[in-house]
């Protein structure tokens, strides 16, 4: 017990005046990139049928859907938006922790925002960081990374918590039930990775929805007075000693906290697809545009991989080279590798279920070698080796150690505010520009922000 009990205490102490303005200024811009990827996310395979779904089993109108603009009971809220928010792949990941924290966390607090009514900025944001700072540290305190593990969803199971203690916290909920809490979201939280990652299931989506509607059911049973195991984390039968076989470092479940949150160290994607593509990206990118390398000029593109990126991007190389729907082509290395040489760019579009069938891009992706390297390993995301050897018998060789959006290489509030409108570009429902306008600015200065709800109600 004593673990969940100093993080329920945490959670307890922690106020906007206890903050750094990093981890303020981190926590605006992980709520505006929650808001831009369930924007874009909300026309993505499955999302409407979901939304349809919890419109049919009726309810209290009490929270928002992004962009669909329904109004339904705040758990079924959770899950739509945080389903949307991760369906195109294009949510923060952070590097270290090896998760996507953020979008489980923002949606299940703006969903209790508008159940509660009057959460102000300064009430949100530390309930945010507070979350994601759970979520990465459950996370960063297995040694064995997600993809090298034993097949967990980390987002997800881990999600439980942290939309836990976002909601929590904005409850006002004191440390017994916290705990309560916890032991609640502990009996539900769950999610598989390896099946979704190489078949593409939709579930892969829903897992952060299921996370973020957990966590809020989590902390309102708490409150009526409902209990579960005070021992969560660090029991006989807590999430370590029985999802991670015991594996796990106690020390960064609780070493500096409430001085130094995870959140600080959170990563921004500039492309919709696996982190993990990322390195070979930005690497391609600045080959093709520093060298004016256009397509029909590549004979092969080469590649050196890291020892936990290749199963997840490379196998099975049918598969990869030419994946069966849109979820499949995020995690397919020689499919965004194609696209970045062929476009120059790689956006929302090339990842669609139309766009998989481009037989220009197909052929580019099958002149692709994969190659791994075990000298590359490392928990993070690791590095990116590419090399691109033209028909003129050219060739030229990049290596990324940090891609762009990682802390070492930051994605700015002004490129945020670009993926945030190239988003609602895409979502279910066309929104006003003005409103869209005033979305940003709230975000921006969300401390002063009287009614969060207001934002998510902006987009809908």
């Amino acid at each position: 017990m004593e673990v969940t009990r100093i993080l329920a205490k945490n959670i307890v102490n922690v106020d906007y005046g206890t903050l750094s303005p990093a981890v303020i200024e981190m926590t605006k811009k992980l709520t505006l990139d929650a808001l831009a990827c369930a924007l874009g996310g909300s026309s993505a395979f499955g999302m409407k049928q979901l939304n349809e779904l919890v419109v049919e089993w009726g309810g209290k109108e009490e929270s928002t859907v992004v962009a669909f603009g329904n109004r339904v009971p705040a758990p079924q809220a959770a899950l739509v938006n945080g389903s949307m928010g991760r369906a195109l792949d294009f949510d923060d990941t952070h590097d270290v922790a090896g998760l996507h924290p953020a979008v489980p966390v923002v949606f299940a607090g703006l969903a209790i925002a508008e159940h509660k009514g009057g959460v102000g900025g300064r009430e949100f944001i530390p309930a945010v960081a507070l979350g994601i700072d759970l979520s990465c540290r459950l996370s960063h305190a297995s040694p064995v990374s997600m993809m090298g593990g034993y097949g967990w969803d980390f987002s997800a199971i881990y999600g439980y918590f942290g939309a836990t203690a976002v909601n929590a916290k904005i409850l006002g909920l004191e440390e017994s039930k916290i705990l309560n809490a916890m032991g609640i979201a502990y009996h539900q939280s769950a999610g598989t990775m390896c099946q979704l990652v190489l078949k593409g299931y939709t579930t892969k989506a829903m897992g952060s929805g299921f996370a973020a509607r957990g966590g809020l059911v989590s902390a309102l049973m708490a409150e009526r007075g409902l209990t579960g195991s005070n021992e969560p984390m660090d029991g006989e039968w807590g999430i370590f000693n029985l999802y991670q076989r015991g594996e796990y470092i106690p020390e960064r479940l609780t070493g500096d906290l409430g001085k130094y949150f995870m959140v600080e160290d959170d990563s921004f994607k500039p492309y919709p697809c696996c982190r993990l593509n990322h390195p070979f990206i930005d690497a391609a990118l600045a080959l093709v545009m520093e060298n004016d390398i256009k397509a029909e000029d590549v004979e092969k593109v080469v590649t050196q991989i890291g020892p936990h990126t290749y199963p997840c991007l490379c196998v099975p190389e049918e598969i990869k080279r030419k994946p069966h729907n849109s979820t499949a082509s995020q995690f397919s290395l020689p499919w965004a590798l194609a696209n970045a040489i062929a476009y120059r760019k790689v956006e929302i579009g090339h990842f669609t279920d139309e766009a998989i069938r481009n037989e220009k891009i197909l052929q580019l992706a099958h002149k692709v070698e994969m190659h791994e390297d075990k000298t590359l390993a490392r928990r993070e995301v690791e590095p990116g080796i590419t090399e691109i050897i033209t028909k003129k018998g050219k060739t030229y060789s990049k290596r990324v150690d940090h891609p762009l959006g990682s802390p070492q290489n930051p994605l700015s509030m002004k490129g945020l505010t670009m993926k945030f409108r190239n988003c609602a570009s895409y979502a279910a429902k066309v929104i006003p520009g003005e409103k869209l306008d005033k979305a940003v600015q709230m975000v921006e200065g969300l401390e002063d922000v009287v009614d969060v709800g207001q934002i998510i109600r902006l987009l809908s």
